[in-house]
């Protein structure tokens, strides 16, 4: 008799054990896709940054990006292009990092509100998105086409 009580303790207890590590794992788990989601909004910034600076390192890559496509010669359509996919690039990459919840809706109201304006002012980023837009995923494409028929309406 005295031993089923010890075994009821002893399975009890055992239980409760279960229980707490199953709690401990949860809070694990949270916090390390805290970490992750911090982790992506920083490389996303780093990212961002860097397309920033290279226009400020680069005088002659910021005079380039507001002349026309049909007035550059083969070496500035060149580098126009490169910076306006990797700009793009960087903006699906926060649209995803947004959308699955990765990237603080707080930053990336910034990064939106800086895309929205890029493309509502520069037809012809829009145009080279137009031309290029098989190379970005389709919810991008449809984001992007939202908020250029919003802007011309």
């Amino acid at each position: 008799m005295k031993t089923k009580s010890i075994n009821k303790w002893l399975h009890l207890i055992a239980n409760i054990g279960v229980i707490a590590g199953i709690v401990f794992l949860a809070i694990e788990l949270r916090q390390n896709r805290i970490v992750l989601q911090l982790q992506a909004a920083q490389s996303y910034v780093n990212l961002s940054q860097e397309l920033d600076f290279r226009l400020v390192d680069d005088p002659s890559l910021l005079s380039l990006i507001s002349k026309s496509p049909e007035d550059m010669n083969d070496e500035e359509l060149r580098r126009w292009d490169r910076w306006i996919f990797g700009s793009l690039r960087t903006w699906e990459n926060g649209y995803y990092l947004y959308s699955k919840r990765a990237l603080d809706e707080k930053l990336w109201i910034g990064q939106k509100n800086f895309m929205i304006d890029l493309l509502t002012r520069n037809p012809k980023i829009v145009n080279y998105y137009r031309m290029n837009s098989e190379f970005f995923s389709a919810d991008f494409i449809n984001y992007v086409d939202s908020i250029v028929r919003e802007a011309s309406e």
